[in-house]
């Protein structure tokens, strides 16, 4: 009720989504282990997704519903939102979706995050900020799932070293780890199609 957005589920959605999880196999796989599975460097089991969160607001319910089926997620957080502290959890890890980047018409570009346009200064101050804040995360997400090769170099020389998009598929080994491909999860899908996308 207090968002409108798409990406933002109702409460039951996304509990029927974790128990799904939990009721069927799924490992919940961190960040380092997708990084070292992309890298060949572990195996994974057969039934692993990775839940990521985006921006940082209604965190609280989402940490209760994980913790409820004992999963694993993580939050990519606009940093001048929350502290990170405020979202503290076994259950969750916390990384970058800028500090203060994540804003429509920066850039002449798409939706026009920041990242995509802002000189160089502009942008390492920004991720700057943002990694500090997060013990040095080491991983991103862009701003409305848009990249560009100005976003990219500008992340490698910050220290990032995977960033995640959008794309609607799957992971797979070796995939270029400042590209990530992730499905956007709607309050307008069926639990059946969510189970597809997981499949």
């Amino acid at each position: 009720k207090d968002c409108q957005q798409s990406i933002c589920m109702l409460e039951t959605q996304y509990d029927e989504q974790m128990k799904y999880l939990k009721d069927n196999g799924y490992y919940t796989a961190t960040m380092e282990d997708l990084d070292l599975w992309i890298d060949k460097k572990i195996n994974l089991p057969e039934k692993t997704v990775v839940i990521t969160i985006d921006d940082g607001w209604f965190v609280a319910r989402n940490i209760q519903i994980l913790q409820k089926y004992d999963l694993h997620g993580t939050l990519f957080l606009i940093g001048h939102l929350a502290s990170p502290d405020d979202y503290k959890s076994p259950n969750l890890e916390i990384h970058s979706h800028t500090w203060d980047m994540h804003n429509l018409g920066e850039c002449p570009i798409k939706r026009g995050g920041a990242i995509l346009c802002k000189d160089r200064d502009y942008v390492l101050n920004d991720l700057k900020k943002s990694r500090e804040s997060l013990n040095n995360s080491e991983y991103f997400a862009y701003p409305f799932y848009e990249y560009n090769d100005h976003a990219i170099k500008l992340l490698k020389e910050a220290g990032f070293k995977m960033a995640f998009a959008g794309g609607g598929k799957k992971v797979t080994q070796g995939c270029d780890k400042y590209t990530v491909p992730r499905f956007g999860i709607t309050n307008t899908g069926t639990l059946n199609e969510f189970i597809r996308i997981i499949s």
